[in-house]
């Protein structure tokens, strides 16, 4: 049966139903953009990291590649699984590094690394233990590896031989001194070599660049205090 409108018009049913069609067809095509749209935009995976470096008494870099560019996200907490503290990069890359400050010394702190929409990862082992204050007498923990970037039998056994030794303790830092990546330096030997053999998720990460990442030149590295920059 007809039906009157607020202004007055009479619609019929043909109206109606006319109507509906044209809804109807704009959700459909709405919905299909979107599926597009999604299908377009590929999803973001971790391909390196997360890893450590620059870690002092109140401050740690935090380091990670995605597939594809995208912004970055670190959350932390004292406690696994509660991240109260969000800091935030809108710079779309894949090669996300991101600063977290204002720690408190000799802390762990458990974090997540992502996108603002996406948690890429948030694991038990995904933490870091700040170094201690200036005049603490607390012992500290280093393990120092060198010709490490071979991915033989031999460093995967060095590995689990120094996890074993350590058992329930943190080690505070890992140093690298040289030869990280056979037998060119490459990034490819570099993540085949080091990163997938190393525990750089809550390992804070010191190294000399070395002799294979420079191509067979004098080892050279810049430090500082508690700090070494090395860019991998």
């Amino acid at each position: 049966c007809p039906a009157e409108n607020t202004a007055g018009r009479i619609f019929t049913t043909a109206d109606f139903k006319t109507f509906l069609m044209k809804k109807l067809y704009l959700l459909n095509l709405i919905c299909c953009l979107l599926t597009v749209v999604a299908e377009e935009l590929p999803a973001q995976t971790l391909t390196r990291g997360p890893y450590l470096q620059m870690g002092n008494q109140t401050g740690i870099t935090i380091r990670w590649r995605t597939n594809v560019a995208c912004n970055s996200r670190v959350t932390w907490g004292t406690s696994f699984g509660t991240y109260p503290n969000i800091v935030d990069d809108a710079t779309s890359t894949t090669e996300h590094i991101v600063r977290v400050n204002g720690l408190s010394p000799d802390t762990k702190y458990y974090y997540t690394i992502g996108t603002t929409t996406t948690t890429l990862q948030a694991t038990s082992t995904n933490y870091v233990l700040t170094f201690p204050a200036a005049g603490s007498t607390r012992k500290m923990r280093f393990l120092a590896l060198g010709d490490c970037g071979n991915a033989s039998t031999n460093q995967t056994d060095t590995k689990n031989a120094a996890l074993s030794y350590i058992g329930s303790n943190d080690i505070d830092a890992l140093l690298t001194i040289g030869d990280n990546a056979y037998n060119s330096g490459l990034d490819s030997e570099f993540q085949l070599g080091t990163v997938a053999h190393l525990l750089l998720v809550r390992l804070g990460f010191a190294g000399e660049l070395g002799q294979k990442l420079l191509f067979r030149r004098v080892h050279q590295a810049q430090r500082q205090p508690h700090e070494v920059r090395l860019v991998v």
